[in-house]
């Protein structure tokens, strides 16, 4: 059932107890947004938790500062006396498009969920109520519109909605922006977000390991369909070696794209033993979210991922077939030569 935002707003004024979910593998998005819930609820005097199946990527702890003295590791946070076994609790999803990325830690929550919170396309309306706003860069962008209408708002909250859009987008960089998005994330920074601070933690703050890492990565490039797409790939005995956590393993996805010429990029992470997470980036004009449809996946048009089982090789091909059907028509359509 769709919902209005000033009805939402009505939920998070009369509900007093509140569980915050969101998917696996949490981006700045997730983390942005629920903790932007978070901080909205607690000054509202609410009982809340926010719960992860996955760890934080310590490049986002720094959003931490508003909780010492809680539980953090497992992106889990009780405010005042919240029981965890609460039944009366109302749960919001922020920035997840289907409960099945919910991952396996917080399965148990599937059909739970009574209101949802999203931007993505291919939201499949598992929740009993569902927001969502296909032209918002990101979720961040949706609060900050509750909180709005709630007349609620602090830095801390402006910090988050902040790096919710900045990393959704790339740095302002992907097609999703909008003038509305400049709008907002310059309010955003009026009401006291620290942007430095975000800019310098997302995208100028590396570890030794994550530098090594990205070594690895860039060792992996390998071009096909005639240069129009690059593959790149991190192993689990590339961490092996470097002593190197999947924590130290992100902000890889987008290199492969960033080759001259090519359309379609493509980093694949070993989970396990015949198991990738698969992340695709695409040149405007080739929506990346039907890619990864046809494995399981989804997202957006332009940034989407899925998990496809099997060898490395076998996994390469399955992929190479399905992307040079999406390349070819964008060449045809662009009237540019295939050569392959």
């Amino acid at each position: 059932m769709k919902i209005s935002l000033e009805n939402i707003a009505d939920i998070l004024n009369s509900e007093q107890n509140f569980t915050i979910v969101t998917h696996k593998n949490p981006d700045g998005d997730a983390i942005g947004s629920s903790l932007a819930i978070f901080n909205i609820l607690k000054i509202l005097g609410k009982n809340i938790r926010v719960l992860c199946s996955d760890f934080i990527p310590y490049n986002f702890r720094f959003l931490n500062n508003n909780y010492k003295g809680t539980k953090f590791e497992n992106f889990v946070q009780i405010a005042k006396n919240f029981e965890e076994d609460d039944e009366e609790s109302y749960i919001i999803s922020v920035d997840l498009a289907s409960a099945n990325l919910l991952g396996s830690g917080l399965c148990f929550l599937k059909k739970k969920i009574n209101l949802c919170l999203d931007h993505h396309s291919s939201n499949d309306n598992y929740a009993e109520s569902t927001f969502v706003d296909k032209k918002a860069a990101a979720t961040c962008e949706i609060i900050y519109k509750i909180s709005k209408i709630l007349n609620v708002s602090s830095s801390e909250i402006a910090t988050c909605m902040y790096t919710g859009i900045v990393t959704d987008t790339g740095g302002f960089s992907h097609a999703n922006v909008t003038k509305n998005t400049h709008k907002i994330t310059s309010e955003l920074i009026t009401m006291g977000a620290n942007n430095v601070l975000v800019s310098k933690k997302i995208f100028a703050s590396k570890t030794l390991k994550e530098i090594k890492l990205k070594a690895r990565v860039l060792d992996s490039i390998e071009l096909v369909l005639n240069k129009r797409c690059a593959f790149c790939k991190l192993e689990n005995r590339d961490l092996e070696e470097l002593r190197a956590s999947k924590e130290n393993a992100h902000g890889f996805a987008s290199i492969p794209r960033e080759i001259e010429n090519v359309l379609i990029g493509v980093f694949l992470r070993e989970e396990s033993k015949d198991l990738w997470k698969v992340s695709i980036r695409t040149e405007v004009g080739i929506d990346a979210s039907k890619i990864c449809k046809s494995f399981g996946g989804g997202g957006h048009i332009n940034a989407s991922g899925c998990l496809i089982g099997g060898p490395l090789k076998k996994v390469k091909h399955e992929l190479t077939e399905k992307i040079s059907e999406h390349i070819q028509k964008f060449l045809l359509k662009h009237n540019m030569r295939k050569n392959f």
